[in-house]
């Protein structure tokens, strides 16, 4: 009895239609999650990355505040930089200060001794509005 009611289906039906309703589906969920837990991951490292580099650059600015009040000499400021910037993360360190205000100590050896000039630009914002009054001033005039 039980193999007449085999014989209303081809064989292997039942699990090509449970391999598409349930099977494949679950695949791409789990592929799906799988994703979205590498991304956290990777976000999450990326972030305590970041809060560790921080919290390095914040300990090496207060050691060279340290060090700057201490009233060093710039050749020994110096050497204290040049260690600092053998660190794998560390790009560049200048360190800047006086009456006039010049580079002191820098990881780049043709920045030392530099003397700092500034100049005061107006943000872009400030510039159109100066330039708007200019021209409704202009206008008030003529008219």
């Amino acid at each position: 009895m039980g193999t007449g009611h085999r014989e209303h289906f081809p064989r292997g039906t039942r699990f090509r239609s449970l391999e598409r309703s349930v099977i494949l589906p679950l695949l791409a969920v789990f592929g799906a999650c799988a994703i979205a837990i590498t991304y956290a991951m990777t976000c999450s490292y990326e972030a305590q990355r970041h809060a560790h580099l921080e919290s390095e650059a914040r300990l090496a600015i207060a050691s060279i505040e340290a060090l700057q009040e201490a009233n060093l000499t710039d050749a020994q400021l110096q050497s204290v930089v040049e260690r600092l910037a053998t660190e794998s993360d560390v790009t560049l360190l200048v360190v800047a200060g006086g009456e006039p205000l010049r580079i002191r100590a820098s990881s780049r050896k043709e920045w030392r001794d530099v003397v700092l000039t500034y100049t005061a630009v107006p943000a872009p914002g400030a510039l159109a509005l100066m330039a708007l009054a200019g021209l409704v001033g202009g206008r008030r005039r003529r008219g």
